[in-house]
């Protein structure tokens, strides 16, 4: 009910939108759209229009010469610079709202739900992705056990043999690759599992 009432003031996503554009106002190559303020109100937005290819239209990107790898890599990186730089992200960031514009840049679409990251959240995971990166499960398992409650009667050794067995699975892939959707989905399954 909060993130829906949030998602519908206007007001609200425009001040981060003008975050947004601030964050990232020394990097051409992230395009935040510009919010005509005089324009605006609590229910209506005004901002530019940007013309772009949708980021699910791969067939599209693809006809027009464009790198997904690249684009792939581009657009994480963006999003750690959100998390770890920021502590403040985009937080609904499907394809339908990012657009390859026509000099490649990445637009950035529909900021009414967002996050903020605390210092301890961010630490957490970075440790979570350092483990990923080492495709270190033991220490990824220590980190999703600090992370909340154990429960009394976890099977450790299951646990820590199926977070290795994702780790197999998911750290050696190429960004563009990870289906990341799924890799979440797979890891809170594993986490709710335990």
């Amino acid at each position: 009910s909060r993130t829906l009432l949030a998602e519908l003031d206007f007001g609200r996503e425009r001040k981060n939108l003008e975050k947004f554009a601030r964050n990232f106002a020394d990097d051409p190559m992230v395009v935040i759209p510009k919010v005509y303020p005089d324009l605006s109100t609590p229910r209506i937005l005004t901002m530019e229009r940007l013309d772009g290819v949708c980021l699910a239209d791969s067939a599209r990107l693809l006809e027009q010469g464009h790198d997904l790898d690249e684009l792939a890599s581009r657009g994480a990186n963006i999003f750690l610079e959100m998390i770890f730089r920021d502590e403040f992200y985009h937080a609904d960031p499907h394809p339908g709202n990012i657009l390859v514009l026509n000099d490649s840049a990445i637009g950035l679409l529909d900021f009414g739900m967002v996050g903020r990251i605390d210092d301890q959240l961010r630490q957490t995971m970075e440790d979570m992705l350092f483990a990923l990166n080492d495709n270190d499960g033991e220490a990824m398992c220590d980190v999703i056990c600090a992370m909340g409650e154990v429960p009394a009667e976890l099977n450790d050794s299951a646990f820590r043999r199926d977070i290795g067995d994702f780790l197999d699975d998911y750290a050696t892939q190429s960004i563009a690759e990870l289906d990341l959707g799924d890799a979440l989905n797979r890891m809170m399954d594993i986490i709710r599992s335990y």
